[in-house]
């Protein structure tokens, strides 16, 4: 698999000075500069045909063109214009012929949803990038030069002086320059609207002249949250370990990394001929966008059996299926030592939630079934669980018959699930030969979640 890099450069364009490498860290600015303008102009010449190589109005053109000054000079004007800027929602995303404004925000400005999108992102938030002409692309590698730890779009942003210098001989006129670059990460103003963008706003409150009183019905489409999700379906179906988790399935063998499915996916193919025009992104991923099924579920009607014979309802073999993919994917992000921030406690309440929810649906299911199957010989439950999945015969039944149910019976009920919880983490380290400290501080968190949503559903 080609593991591609949103903002990989489809003309092959790599770092570096074509020559040998780029300038050492110790190089002044200026030297840098001049090193990736050179290397431009050298591939630009390297490109024409032989009788345009042996002109030599043309190669003093394309060197006037490339000249640092003029080149730079050039890329400040294209940006300044708002034809090369980075944004996170792109309008022709939504509508090639949109004139609207594009928008360029990150997650951490914005509000915490229980949805998901842009800003449930966190460090995986890539911006994409908007450019009239492919010709101005080159502009985005001034902006990532780096200087003293700081790429050279940071350096405008603080009005650095020696970058003030290197744009004009002028101070003055470098500022403006700077503060033009330095466009490049701003949201352009003002914000235009267009009506192609289809944005539809639904009165849901009781006072149209006031604005949280609207619901948006069609949003601005996020092109970091296509590319994300673009990334993620890739990786999870091109990707050596996926491949191999395939092969091992076919050949009904076990594998770590287990297999991610994504059920009648559909693609949207963006931009037509030229996908550039709707934004790098977009080119990028070769117009392609991915979009999950959103319909609501069909449910298949299955003869519901009671639990007999198992110890734990948690561990029948029926829940498998649902539950290691969810599993794996907690072991497996506990065990890279993630960073303990809200992004880390969202993704492993999601995976944590996800089981909980498999669990109380289950059960539901199994509270269907005509009561009185836990007094058959063959049930194995304990008495909590058993107070849990067949409540009318139990309760029927009285204390003495039923083992003494106690009221607390929830609370060993969410112990059994924390338990489990921890036990499948472990067994799957141990299945990969890695270490991962997980002990009752653990067990007791699965427990108030499981606790917590068992007392809201049984009242």
């Amino acid at each position: 698999m080609h593991n591609m890099d949103l903002f990989d450069d489809p003309t092959g364009h790599e770092d570096g000075d074509g020559k040998g490498g780029s300038p050492p860290p110790s190089a002044s600015l200026r030297a840098k500069v001049e090193a990736l303008v050179g290397e431009l102009r050298d591939k630009k010449i390297q490109g024409l045909s032989s009788k345009a190589k042996a002109d030599p109005e043309k190669i003093r053109a394309i060197e006037a063109r490339y000249h640092p000054d003029t080149w730079v000079r050039q890329v400040t004007a294209t940006i300044a214009a708002g034809n090369l800027k980075q944004a996170s929602h792109v309008v022709k995303l939504v509508h090639t012929g949109a004139r609207g404004t594009n928008i360029l925000v990150t997650p951490e400005t914005l509000p915490e949803r229980d949805l998901v999108g842009t800003h449930s992102l966190g460090p995986s938030f890539t911006p994409d990038i908007t450019v009239n002409s492919s010709a101005n692309l080159p502009g985005r590698d001034l902006l990532r030069i780096e200087h003293h730890g700081r790429t050279l779009l940071e350096l405008a942003q603080a009005e650095d002086p020696e970058l003030i210098d290197v744009l004009s001989e002028d101070e003055a006129e470098g500022r403006e320059m700077a503060k033009a670059l330095a466009q490049y990460a701003q949201q352009a103003r003002p914000l235009r609207a267009d009506p192609r963008l289809r944005q539809v706003f639904w009165l849901v409150g009781d006072d149209p002249a006031r604005d949280r009183d609207f619901h948006l019905l069609v949003p601005l489409y996020s092109s970091s949250m296509a590319a994300h999700l673009y990334r993620v379906v890739q990786e999870a179906r091109w990707s050596e370990p996926a491949q191999a988790a395939r092969n091992a399935r076919k050949a009904n063998k076990s594998h770590p990394q287990g297999v991610t499915e994504f059920p009648n996916l559909a693609r949207l193919t963006i931009g037509g001929a030229n996908k550039q025009n709707v934004s790098q992104g977009n080119a990028q991923r070769r117009g392609v966008n991915y979009l999950l099924d959103a319909r609501p579920p069909e449910w298949r009607q299955q003869a519901i059996q009671p639990p007999l014979g198992a110890r734990s309802f948690f561990s029948l073999p029926s829940h498998r299926r649902q539950t290691y993919g969810l599993v794996n994917a907690l072991t497996t992000f506990l065990l890279k030592d993630p960073t303990p921030n809200r992004f880390t406690h969202r993704r492993i309440d999601g995976l944590v939630e996800a089981l909980i929810d498999h669990f109380l649906i289950s059960a539901s299911a199994v509270k269907s079934i005509p009561g009185g199957w836990s007094a058959d010989e063959r049930c194995r439950l304990s008495s909590a669980q058993q107070a849990w999945l067949d409540p009318e015969a139990v309760q029927e039944r009285g204390p003495e018959a039923s083992g003494a149910v106690l009221p607390g019976w929830q609370d060993e009920v969410a112990a059994d699930f924390g338990a489990w919880l921890n036990r499948e983490v472990l067994r799957l380290c141990k299945r990969q030969k890695r270490d991962l400290a997980l002990g009752d501080k653990q067990a007791r968190e699965w427990t108030r979640r499981f606790g917590d949503q068992l007392s809201w559903l049984e009242g």
